[in-house]
């Protein structure tokens, strides 16, 4: 996956697959792994990660969630940002 950071810091959000908890319980969050710069792009990253298929891939959602390692970020906070 591609995502464009603007001005943002890459260190300073975190991206993850989301899914709602459904029948599980628990909701799932998965952090995906920065795996360098788009080609000519200072500003666009590729992310990735391996997710068990368990689910479809319809019930996740990626999201950029804000993080420094000192922080705790609630599951609905406001500064995170759902693809539509």
């Amino acid at each position: 996956m591609n995502i464009d950071l603007g001005r943002l810091d890459p260190e300073a959000v975190r991206v993850e697959l989301y899914a709602d908890a459904g029948n599980r319980g628990q909701p799932e969050r998965h952090i995906m792994t920065r795996r360098g710069t788009v080609d000519g792009s200072s500003s666009r990253y590729e992310y990735g990660v391996t997710v068990p298929a368990v689910r479809p891939v319809t019930d996740y959602t990626p999201r950029l969630v804000p993080y420094h390692p000192a922080a705790a970020v609630p599951l609905e906070a406001h500064g995170i940002l759902w693809q539509r």
